[in-house]
Formats: structure tokens, sequence, C-alpha cells
């Protein structure tokens, strides 16, 4: 009988702060805070929201450059891994394009509840990118007299996130 010790030698990134995490989590909380904020500091928001983000990803970029041996690679790989999902992610709106979903009547609580239940099932098929891109136009139009924020944040969550494997 052999004994296996587990490799208890540090990971790669443990020795980056956990400061760093600050950045995201400011973003995490922006993004969910500012849409619901009185209308000078959503308009604001809406303005400066890609100054913002690109400025929070930059702090964490240059300490990744400076700091972390290998950090340059590292970035590289990352954006050439953001590139791929940009790809992907049109590639995906362009089929999804010509998928038209036709949808009758309004978007009633219980008709919404359905509608969600069949995409996030969907989703566990074809997958939640896929499926996002080919309900949520049809979302919209059901809901086309009272749509919000709401409506889209709670597709997102159901669909894009809790549908799939």
């Amino acid at each position: 009988m052999t004994l296996t010790v587990p490799n208890l030698a540090p990971s790669p990134g443990a020795d980056i702060p956990l400061l760093l995490v600050t950045p995201f989590f400011l973003l995490l909380v922006l993004i969910a805070a500012m849409p619901v904020s009185p209308a000078p500091f959503r308009r604001a928001w809406e303005r400066y929201y890609p100054h913002v983000a690109v400025s929070l990803g930059l702090i964490v970029a240059i300490y990744y450059f400076m700091q972390v041996p290998g950090g340059a690679g590292s970035i590289a790989r990352t954006g050439f891994d953001y590139l791929s999902f940009i790809c992907l992610i049109g590639s995906l709106f362009v089929v999804a394009g010509g998928v038209h979903i036709k949808v009758k009547g309004e978007g009633t609580p219980f008709a919404n509840v359905l509608f969600l239940a069949f995409a996030g099932l969907t989703a566990n098929v074809i997958g939640t990118t896929g499926a996002s891109m080919v309900f949520i136009r049809p979302w919209i139009r059901v809901n086309r007299r009272r749509i919000s924020g709401y409506h889209v944040a709670f597709f997102i969550f159901v669909v894009s996130n809790v549908g799939g494997p």
C-alpha cells in the first residue's frame, strides 16, 4: 500500500495580494448599484462606465506586469483568451440572428415563468451562451410593453447562469 502525500507547494498566484480583488469587487458593486441610483449618478455612470472599467482593469494589469514574474506573458494569454471569447460571442450572435422564435401574447407572470423555465432547460442542451442569444429577443418582445432592466437581469440570471452544465 502506497501513501501519497498531496503537493503542498504554494500555487503560482499564492503570493499575489488579496487586495487585487478590490477593483473587480468595486466594478461588480458599481454595475449592480449604479443603474438603480438617482438620475444624475446613473447618467454619469452610463457615460463613464468604459473609462471606469478600463481603469480598474489597468490597475490589476499594471500590477501583474510590474510585480509578478512572467506577468507580461500572463497578460498576453489572458488577452488572447478574451479575443477568442469575443469571437465566440460574435459568431453566436450572427448565428442566433437568423433564428427567429415567434411568441404570441403578453408577458404575464405565469407566461414569463414558463418561458424562463423552457429557456433554462434549453440552456442545458445548447449551452448558456447559445440559449441566451436565441431567447433574449423573444423575451424582450413578449415583455415589450413593460420591459425593464430587471427583466433583462432576471433573464440573464436564469438562462445565462442557472441553466446549463
